[in-house]
């Protein structure tokens, strides 16, 4: 199944990988997905030749994300690791099943088209983070991490969630005629967590959040690759492998 070509820019994509980091990261979730970004399509302007954002099915996909590995970012033109533009290709392949959650299509303005270009520029390069007290507090559901410190750390979907407030905040009460009050809540209803850094991919579905105001419904399933056997097979001995891990750090010294 590929049915990338229904993917038009805002919309949220879901991703599911079956490689060992992959099982660890939906696990330590609690989510069967493990990765997350937002669609974005470009084309070429016929009148300066230029890549412009497209609002509708044209143009080649990227998908604007947070990444630890090394790639070329066409749109600014240099490799880069972290936060920006990846080949819908670079990313699809790593992952046996992608999902989809539209956004609303009122959203899809030429704002939407400047703001995403904005936002962009304003993040990219953010690395993944370093260390540990992102991913306990987002365990433990409570934000572990000084607000007040400056970094240029953060997950795929706390990017996701700064991208939607930096994109649709402005022109909400616009389009819908209802005041945006600045809460991630207006926008992804009231299921979602407080603070961006407490996002996960799962925070993407309608399961945890039904009454998002900004997509149009649940997500879709719209990729599937074979999954690699020998990662298959892996999984439980990771499993037990990280349950003896728990258990002998809880053990007295």
């Amino acid at each position: 199944m590929d049915l990338r070509h229904t993917i038009k820019t805002g919309d949220v994509l879901l991703f599911s990988g079956n490689t060992p980091t992959g099982f660890l990261l939906k696990t330590f979730v609690s989510s069967q997905w493990n990765h997350s970004g937002i669609a974005v399509r470009f084309k070429i302007d016929p009148t300066t030749s230029k890549q412009i954002i497209s609002l509708n099915d044209e143009g080649e996909l990227y998908i604007l994300e947070t990444n630890s590995g090394i790639r070329k970012d066409d749109i600014f033109g240099y490799n880069i690791i972290g936060a920006g533009f990846s080949r819908s290709e670079w990313v699809f392949q790593k992952y046996n099943k992608v999902a989809v959650r539209r956004l609303h299509d009122i959203f899809r303005t030429s704002d939407l088209s400047d703001q995403t270009l904005d936002f962009a520029m304003k993040f990219r390069g953010h690395k993944f983070p370093s260390s540990s007290l992102p991913f306990l507090g987002v365990w433990l559901g409570i934000s572990l991490v000084n607000k007040e410190e400056i970094t240029d750390e953060m997950f795929c979907s706390e990017l996701m969630a700064h991208y939607y407030l930096h994109c649709l905040g402005p022109q909400y009460e616009k389009l819908t005629g209802s005041k945006f009050d600045g809460q991630l809540s207006s926008l992804f209803g009231n299921g979602s967590p407080n603070t961006e850094d407490m996002f996960t991919p799962g925070h993407y579905t309608s399961d945890n959040t039904p009454n998002a105001a900004i997509f149009s419904g649940s997500e879709e399933l719209i990729f599937t690759s074979h999954a690699d056997i020998i990662y298959v097979l892996l999984q439980p001995f990771l499993l037990v492998l990280i349950v003896m891990l728990i258990i002998w750090m809880t053990l007295p010294k």
